[in-house]
C-alpha cells in the first residue's frame, strides 16, 4: 500500500516522508497529530492501525479542572515544551495563562513572580495549529555558546549537536564534525517544522 502525503489514519496525518529508518530498514513517514504533535511513525504500524494517534486522548486533560484559586478553562498553546493553559482566577475572576507546574506553584492570577508580565506578554501571542508564533523566531539565547538557535558542542564526542523543539517535543537532528554542517540540520528542520506555521501566520 502506497501512502501520500495528505493520507489519514486515525488522528495522524501524513506530512512527509520521514529520514528515520531501523534496523529492518522500514519506512517511517513525518505524521501531525489531530492534537499537533509531529512524530515519524512506522508506514506498518499506520497501515495497519496499531498507531492511530500520539497518545495525546490518555494524557492528563486539565479542561474544568481546579489547582488551588485557578479554574483551568482551555489548552492556550506551547512554551519551552510545556503546554499553557487558559485559566481562570476564583479569586478575583481574571483570566491568566499558566502551565500545571506554575498553578500547583502559585495558585493565583498574580502572585506568580512575574504574574502580570507573564500574562500580559502571552495574551499578546498568536498561536496557529497550536503553536504560538512569536516563539519560533525568538532570538538566540544568551546562554548559547555556538549562536546558532539548537546547535551546540558536545565536548566529550568532540562533536557539534542539532536539535529543535516543537510543539512540546524535542528532535535529535544529529551529531556533525563542522558547525556549518549541525547549522544546515537545523535550517532544514526549521522550513520543515517552523516555516508552514509562520507562512499560515502572514497569510491570515
Amino acid at each position: 500500500m502506497e501512502i501520500n502525503i495528505g493520507d489519514k489514519f486515525g488522528d495522524w496525518t501524513v506530512l512527509a516522508l520521514s529520514d528515520k529508518t531501523d534496523s529492518s530498514h522500514n519506512k517511517y513517514y513525518t505524521c501531525q497529530c489531530v492534537c499537533g504533535t509531529i512524530r515519524a511513525i512506522n508506514k506498518g504500524k499506520l497501515i495497519s492501525g496499531k498507531s492511530k494517534s500520539c497518545g495525546c486522548k490518555r494524557k492528563l486533560d486539565m479542561t474544568r479542572k481546579i489547582v488551588k484559586d485557578l479554574l483551568f478553562l482551555e489548552p492556550f498553546g506551547y512554551e519551552n515544551g510545556k503546554v499553557i493553559w487558559k485559566c481562570k482566577c476564583l479569586k478575583c475572576g481574571r483570566m491568566c495563562y499558566r502551565t500545571v507546574s506554575e498553578a500547583k506553584k502559585v495558585g493565583t492570577c498574580g502572585n506568580h513572580r512575574d504574574g502580570k508580565t507573564l500574562n500580559e506578554n502571552r495574551k499578546k501571542r498568536t498561536q496557529v495549529d497550536g503553536t504560538i508564533v512569536q516563539t519560533l523566531t525568538q532570538k538566540v539565547s544568551k546562554n548559547n555558546t555556538s549562536g546558532i538557535k539548537g546547535v551546540s558542542f558536545d565536548k566529550t564526542r568532540k562533536l557539534w549537536v542539532a536539535q529543535i523543539g516543537f510543539q512540546g517535543k524535542n528532535y535529535s537532528l544529529g551529531k556533525f564534525k563542522k558547525i556549518e554542517d549541525a547549522e544546515k540540520a537545523r535550517k532544514d528542520a526549521e522550513d520543515r517544522f517552523f516555516k508552514p506555521i509562520i507562512d499560515k501566520y502572514k497569510k491570515d
